[in-house]
């Protein structure tokens, strides 16, 4: 969702003059397109969390309009947690993201950027942990599977990354033969 609209925070190159893509999270929080963003995902979850619907024009929960779902607000947070990502603000995301895993606990996506924003922080144990947690509530999922591998071998936990790959690595006896010939490398 942030990265989407990533687009639309142009800066001018100082040293060129050329209109360029900001990347830098100062420039990007700084940039007033990514503070207007901001400004109204705020303003929903404010209005979500409250009465359950989008503000009104006049920035007031909007009575006549439908009831959105519960996975509104979650979306909203989780839109909010990916500006405060990109903007470098990497503990308001942190507190934005454990919202999102307070209001609904399965939602893998949550656990599974919550363990990227650990890993960004560089607390690659603690991201191993959450990245594991979120491989147990799907057992049958290669992607997460392979995600909670790489996280175990960047904390150094290579034993538990090799037992986690080796489910589904079929191979008799040893599961790391199989990985090879699969040309498997992290």
């Amino acid at each position: 969702m942030g990265v989407d609209l990533s687009s639309l925070y142009v800066i001018t190159c100082p040293e060129t003059g050329k209109q360029i893509r900001a990347r830098d999270p100062y420039d990007v929080a700084q940039h007033p397109i990514y503070q207007l963003v901001l400004s109204l995902v705020e303003s929903y979850i404010t209005s979500l969390e409250s009465s359950s619907h989008f503000p009104s024009s006049n920035g007031a929960a909007n009575d006549n309009s439908k009831v959105e779902p519960p996975a509104t607000l979650l979306w909203a947070l989780f839109w909010k947690f990916s500006l405060l990502e990109s903007a470098g603000r990497l503990l308001e995301a942190l507190e934005t993201i454990e919202a999102c895993i307070k209001h609904t606990p399965t939602a893998i996506d949550m656990l599974q950027r919550k363990a990227r924003l650990m890993k960004k922080m560089g607390e690659f144990n603690t991201a191993a942990d959450i990245i594991n947690d979120a491989r147990q509530l799907d057992l049958a999922d290669r992607y997460i599977n392979n995600k909670t591998t790489k996280y175990l071998l960047r904390a150094d936990r290579v034993e538990e990354a090799q037992n986690v790959i080796a489910i589904f690595a079929k191979h008799e006896g040893d599961p790391q033969h199989n990985l090879f010939e699969m040309q498997c490398m992290w």
